[in-house]
């Protein structure tokens, strides 16, 4: 079999759960890159953009873009840190706390929609996999969470921009 063509139904899947992610969240003040941010303020209330973007892999001015959306939108509410004028922390209102329970609730959905038919033992098999792939192009960095990856990858087209 062609290489290609597998790496073709992984980039269809994407684009396909994409436009699903895209469909679901109209109707929502949410957007799709907001879900990750949403769960972080969610479990770290009162935290910082800085600490918000570090965690999740974004760049700084990605998250303020992000951040004045859904505080435009109400999700969320940037307030002055008592003992650092200089700092402002970010925490879910009730609105952004609705918001995130219904874009929680869609994406299990999704996944439901998506692992429909496929047993545990297919799932796992699908994680070796991956994970022997991505060990294939990155050995000493397969294993990282997600966010290092993310920042690695943010400071490599950092790089490439200078």
């Amino acid at each position: 079999m062609d290489d290609r063509n597998v790496v073709d139904a992984m980039h269809r899947l994407e684009l396909i759960r994409r436009m699903r992610i895209q469909t679901m969240l109209r109707g929502t003040d949410a957007h799709r890159g907001q879900g990750p941010i949403l769960d972080y303020i969610e479990t770290h209330p009162r935290c910082t953009q800085a600490e918000a973007a570090e965690s999740l892999g974004v760049s700084p001015p990605s998250i303020t873009c992000s951040v004045r959306r859904m505080e435009n939108a109400g999700l969320i509410v940037k307030t002055t840190d008592e003992k650092d004028m200089r700092c402002t922390r970010l925490e879910l209102t009730e609105k952004g706390r609705e918001n995130h329970k219904k874009v929680k609730a869609a994406f299990k959905r999704l996944d439901g929609e998506m692992f429909e038919g496929i047993s545990d033992e297919e799932k796992q098999k699908l994680i070796d996999l991956y994970s022997r792939m991505a060990a294939n192009l990155y050995k000493e960095g397969a294993g990282k969470p997600l966010s290092e990856l993310m920042n690695e990858l943010r400071r490599l087209e950092d790089d490439e921009k200078a």
